[in-house]
């Protein structure tokens, strides 16, 4: 091995068990608050009701439930698979920063946690295509 491909090798685990402790992380505090506001049973008394929506309340808690979950199953699938996983998760959050830019005229990445949740699944995708560069085969030079 020569010292270029021991620090890919150093960057690509480092990138990876970034992606992986801040997956952890974000998707046990998702479930914390779910499991939270399902058994304290407030969930009508949440404090981004008293927002105005241009959607109805339904509408809207359904869309950010089902956006949730699918970037939560994005970080949870990437430990596996990490450039599908990335790509669910990072995807997710961009759909959700759209939405919410069109909604509610805010700006793009502006929320730590969300932006915590882009950078976990860049940081997986980046790492599966670092590996991914290793495992390619190289026809011989001629």
């Amino acid at each position: 091995m020569t010292s270029h491909s021991v620090r890919l090798l150093r960057l690509e685990g480092g990138m990876r068990w970034t992606a992986r402790v801040l997956a952890v992380l974000l998707v046990g505090m998702v479930l914390l608050f779910f499991v939270a506001d399902v058994v304290s049973g407030l969930t009508a008394a949440h404090p981004a009701a008293a927002v105005t929506r241009p959607l109805p309340d339904k509408v809207w808690d359904v869309f950010a439930l089902t956006w949730l979950f699918s970037v939560c199953l994005g970080l949870a699938l990437a430990w596996r698979w990490p450039l599908i996983g990335g790509a669910i998760a990072s995807g997710g959050i961009l759909l959700y920063y759209v939405i919410d830019s069109i909604a509610f005229r805010r700006a793009f990445f502006g929320n730590l946690y969300f932006d915590l949740m882009f950078l976990a699944g860049v940081l997986f995708m980046a790492s599966a295509l670092v590996r991914r560069g290793w495992s390619v085969p190289r026809s011989p030079v001629r």
